[in-house]
């Protein structure tokens, strides 16, 4: 049974796994579709305009994400396999390894060719 004083964290951290998996989601399927019809004139602006909202709306989240799974495993809400925890923090590193080894890389890169133009 879990323990009912786990409720709140235990719904929190559903609700912000799934919002940081439709920020994703919407990243790539949705977002990525647009640049095809941004104009080299304009593409920097949009560009810097696009990296800095990503920070407020998914970066902070997933940070708080990360937090709360690590707060979770410590806590150990009875009811829940620790394993469960254990699974979302690996693939959460994986997801944080994603985005500093390919993405900010190649975020960087796109940023300082069109700077250099």
């Amino acid at each position: 049974m879990i323990d009912p004083s786990m409720t709140g964290w235990l719904v929190a951290y559903g609700l912000l796994s799934f919002f940081c998996l439709a920020g994703s989601l919407m990243e790539h399927f949705a977002v990525m579709q647009g640049w095809s019809v941004v104009g080299s004139e304009e593409f920097a602006a949009v560009h810097t305009k696009q990296s800095n909202g990503i920070v407020g709306v998914y970066v902070i989240p997933k940070m708080v994400l990360t937090i709360m799974i690590v707060v979770l495993l410590v806590i150990h809400p009875s009811g829940v396999p620790i394993v469960l925890f254990w699974v979302s923090l690996i693939l959460l590193a994986v997801s944080w390894a994603v985005s500093f080894l390919v993405e900010i890389p190649t975020q960087r890169r796109i940023r300082q060719a069109r700077v250099s133009r």
